[in-house]
C-alpha cells in the first residue's frame, strides 16, 4: 500500500468521522430542542388549567346574577298583570324592577391565551383534539361577547325608561351604605304610572334576550371550559 493511499483512506475516514459528528450534533440538538418545547408546551398547558377554573368560578357567578335577574322578573311580571301597582306595593315593584336589570359581567383570564395567540407558541400545542378544543372555547368568547353586548344595550335602555318611571335614588343610595333619617314607607315609589307600559316592554325585551340568549351562552361556554379541563389534564397527565 502506498502512502499516498493511505493518506486518502485517512482523510475519508477523517471526513466521515466528522460528518457523524456533526448528524449527531444535530440530531442531539433537535432532540433537546423537542424535549424544551414539550416542557414549554405543559407549563403552558398547566397555566391553561389554571384560566380555565378562574374562567368557570366568574361564569358560574354570572350565570347565578343572571338567575336572579331572571327570578325577579317572573315575580315583577306577575305583580304587574295582576294590576298591583299601587302606592303600597310601588315599593316592592320598584325594587322588583331595579333588580331585574342589574348588570351581568364576565371577564375571561386571558394570561395563557393571549401568550399562546400573540407569540405564535400556539404550535407548540402538538395534540390536535386539544388545539381545536382551544380555538373553539376562544371562538365562542367571541360570540358570547356580542350576546353581552346586546344585553348591554337592552339594559342600559331598560334602565333610562326605569329612572323615569320609578323612584330608584333611594335604593341605590342604601344599597352603598347611605343612612337617612326619614320615614319611607308612605312613599309612593312609582314616579309616573304613564311610563310603566314601556317599562315593562323594555323589561320584556331584556327578560327575553337574558333567557334565550344570554344565560344558554354562559352555560355553554363554562361547559366548554370544563371539558377543556378534563381533556388538557387527560392529554397531558396533569
Amino acid at each position: 500500500m502506498t502512502r499516498q493511499s493511505k493518506n486518502l483512506k485517512e482523510y475519508v475516514l477523517e471526513g466521515l468521522m466528522i460528518f457523524v459528528a456533526v448528524v449527531l450534533g444535530f440530531i442531539a440538538e433537535n432532540i433537546r430542542e423537542k424535549m424544551m418545547d414539550n416542557q414549554t408546551e405543559l407549563s403552558f398547558m398547566q397555566s391553561m388549567v389554571e384560566d380555565l377554573k378562574i374562567d368557570t368560578a366568574r361564569m358560574n357567578y354570572s350565570i347565578s346574577r343572571l338567575e336572579t335577574n331572571i327570578s325577579h322578573t317572573d315575580t315583577l311580571f306577575e305583580m304587574y298583570e295582576m294590576g298591583k301597582i299601587g302606592k303600597l306595593e310601588s315599593r316592592r315593584l320598584s325594587s322588583l324592577a331595579l333588580r331585574a336589570g342589574f348588570s351581568v359581567d364576565v371577564v375571561f383570564n386571558d394570561r395563557t391565551s393571549s401568550q399562546l395567540k400573540e407569540t405564535g407558541t400556539m404550535r407548540l400545542v402538538d395534540i390536535k383534539e386539544v388545539a381545536d378544543s382551544l380555538m373553539m372555547y376562544w371562538n365562542n368568547q367571541i360570540k358570547l361577547s356580542q350576546i353581552h353586548s346586546r344585553y348591554e344595550e337592552t339594559r342600559q335602555r331598560q334602565r333610562d325608561i326605569g329612572f323615569r318611571t320609578f323612584i330608584w335614588h333611594l335604593s341605590y343610595y342604601k344599597g352603598a351604605g347611605g343612612m337617612i333619617d326619614v320615614d319611607l314607607d308612605n312613599r309612593d315609589y312609582i314616579l309616573d304610572r304613564s311610563e310603566l307600559d314601556e317599562f315593562m316592554n323594555a323589561t320584556g325585551n331584556l327578560y327575553n334576550v337574558a333567557r334565550t340568549q344570554y344565560i344558554r351562552g354562559l352555560k355553554e361556554q363554562r361547559d366548554l371550559a370544563i371539558s377543556l379541563m378534563e381533556l388538557i389534564r387527560k392529554a397531558y397527565s396533569l
